[in-house]
């Protein structure tokens, strides 16, 4: 027999009242960053566009109202405009953090001279840092060996950092090189083809992670997105932005996502990969 209508859309909006509850209680949460900071590939780039990726991106996180974290790379610093960059983008409320001077990889380097590098790096941005130091491994690589791994760890601890882990890995950076060409031809066909293709991975990458979590820990978490300060983004970080938050993204800070319990559980994982950090755990 079937359903009266008034009891039918009676139906529907319990259910609808219900989904939005659960939305309200457990919201998807994301806290956006950034390496490579001041600017990706700046030998590729005269200051103008180098200025332009910077402020566009700066744009859209300001109309999406988002507070994000950057990386910087010490060696990236090579002109007064690069200082500047940085402190347009702390100035608008983003957080800096520290990605080493040379952007050394850890398995390729021993423990002396990789904390030097981060040291020297600290030293240029240290006025532009905030009360909490953090770093970001170049890579994600936490080092081959359990020696390199656990001392760099202590000394990490040891002079107040915190590590800036990273829940939701992409190969953003693979679009980069395709999207500058393809710009610079005005093949507006290839940037639509490229946007999608980039778009659809993130969240390929993003659905993936979510479904690790569920596994790992039984639950959602508040991921923590890599992504680069590079002329794909500015680009096309509008369009990603914009489609997460309609799938019901909420975007916090990264000191919000840190608070999450998933980030106090113990790294497992010691090898040459750059995992992410559901990757490292169990």
């Amino acid at each position: 027999m079937p359903m009266k209508k008034s009891k039918r859309n009676k139906y529907i909006l319990i259910i609808c009242l219900i989904w939005m509850q659960s939305m309200i209680l457990s919201p998807r949460q994301m806290a956006i960053t950034f390496d490579d900071l001041p600017v990706v590939f700046s030998g590729r780039h005269d200051e103008s566009t180098q200025k332009q990726i910077v402020n566009q991106i700066l744009q859209v996180l300001d109309k999406h109202r988002i507070k994000a974290a950057g990386f910087a790379t010490g060696n990236k610093l090579k002109s007064p405009y690069h200082f500047e960059l940085l402190k347009t983008f702390v100035s608008k409320g983003h957080l800096l953090g520290n990605h080493s001077f040379s952007h050394f990889d850890l398995n390729r380097s021993d423990i002396k001279h990789y904390w030097k590098d981060i040291l020297k790096c600290e030293k240029i941005i240290d006025p532009l840092m905030g009360p909490v130091k953090y770093f970001r491994y170049p890579l994600l690589h936490r080092g081959d060996s359990n020696e390199k791994k656990q001392a760099i760890y202590r000394l990490l601890r040891e002079n107040h950092y915190k590590i800036a882990p990273v829940s939701i890995d992409n190969d953003d950076y693979s679009f980069n090189l395709p999207v500058i060409k393809a710009h610079r031809n005005r093949d507006i066909r290839a940037l639509k083809k490229l946007k999608k293709k980039y778009v659809d991975h993130i969240l390929e990458r993003i659905f993936y992670f979510e479904e690790l979590s569920k596994r790992k820990i039984g639950r959602g978490m508040k991921h923590i997105l890599l992504l680069h300060m590079n002329f794909l983004n500015s680009m096309f970080l509008d369009d990603l932005l914009t489609h997460l938050r309609n799938e019901g993204w909420v975007f916090i800070h990264l000191e919000e996502a840190l608070t999450d319990p998933v980030y106090q559980l113990e790294d497992r994982y010691c090898g040459k990969k750059g995992l992410g950090w559901l990757e490292r755990i169990k």
